[in-house]
């Protein structure tokens, strides 16, 4: 099968998938960092490719990468992501915002 680009679509069944089924207690500290998915440009091996926005706090966003299918985390200055570091799936990129972002380490009560 050949690769195609994500679309929004695609980028919200990611979120869903990861989502659905996540810790509540998780789901209810850290879902405030999620956005509408929004478009952004990811530097790999000299050239720009595409990403998606999905949460944000006040210094570090959450992106979605459709080539390494997997979520990050980076800093976003004017629509370019830099900076930036994969997680994996969408609760593990969502704890590492909020402990970036000076959110206490221990999210469960």
């Amino acid at each position: 099968m050949e690769w195609t680009p994500a679309t929004r679509q695609d980028v919200q069944e990611a979120l869903r998938r990861d989502w659905t089924g996540a810790d509540p207690v998780l789901q209810s500290r850290l879902g405030h960092y999620l956005v509408e998915p929004s478009p952004a440009l990811l530097m790999r091996f000299g050239k720009e490719e595409n990403a998606f926005i999905v949460a944000r706090g006040a210094r570090f966003v959450v992106f979605f990468d459709d080539v390494e299918e997997e979520f990050g985390i980076a800093e976003e200055v004017d629509g370019r992501l830099s900076g930036v570091s994969f997680c994996g799936d969408l609760m593990f990129a969502l704890q590492e915002l909020h402990r970036r972002e000076g959110g206490e380490r221990d999210l469960k009560p």
